[in-house]
């Protein structure tokens, strides 16, 4: 039993075919994991120049206005991370189940730079007492709006409580806004 080498080809021939189907095997693995640590490093800068904000309470205050006594409460926001671009922020108010939306300046913040102040927390009270004893409670929820150096858009959420004459800012985290 003899094998013709035209029709099945020499020795040379297969060698060929194997060593050209192990170099195309060998380059999809290298592709793929090639594209697997573009994906992690494209995440790693994501969150290198994702900028976020702390906020501190700068100043709370009572005003009396038509009889009616609001606690009005005075942030601070610091860029942290990376600088941004703000565009703006909202605030919805539990009790009044207000939404106030405020545009900001379209200038980009650098790392630590602080924000203005801004009144972000008004809070109806039941009585002048309540007030001027620190018994008053309430929360509001404070979105902050922004976009980082690559043109992406967050939404940072801060929660503003007053509880028995204490106040207190809670921080999420940044969250990627899709639009």
């Amino acid at each position: 039993m003899s094998f013709d080498p035209e029709i099945w080809g020499t020795v040379s021939d297969w060698v060929m075919i194997f060593v050209t189907a192990a170099t195309g095997l060998l380059l999809y693995l290298t592709l793929t994991a090639q594209l697997r640590i573009t994906k992690i490093e494209q995440y790693r800068h994501k969150l290198n120049i994702q900028p976020y904000f702390s906020a501190r309470i700068d100043n709370l205050r009572v005003e009396k206005k038509d009889g009616v006594y609001t606690a009005v409460i005075f942030l601070r926001l610091t860029v942290e991370n990376h600088k941004c671009l703000p565009l703006k922020y909202e605030l919805i108010e539990e009790y009044e189940l207000v939404k106030t939306q405020k545009e900001l300046h379209t200038n980009y913040l650098g790392v630590g730079e602080e924000l203005i102040h801004f009144p972000v927390l008004r809070i109806l009270s039941e009585s002048e007492d309540n007030i001027l004893n620190n018994r008053y409670i309430a929360s509001s929820d404070l979105y902050f709006y922004f976009q980082d150096a690559d043109g992406r858009k967050y939404k940072q959420k801060f929660q503003i409580t007053i509880y028995n004459g204490e106040t207190k800012i809670y921080r999420r985290d940044p969250v990627e806004v899709y639009e």
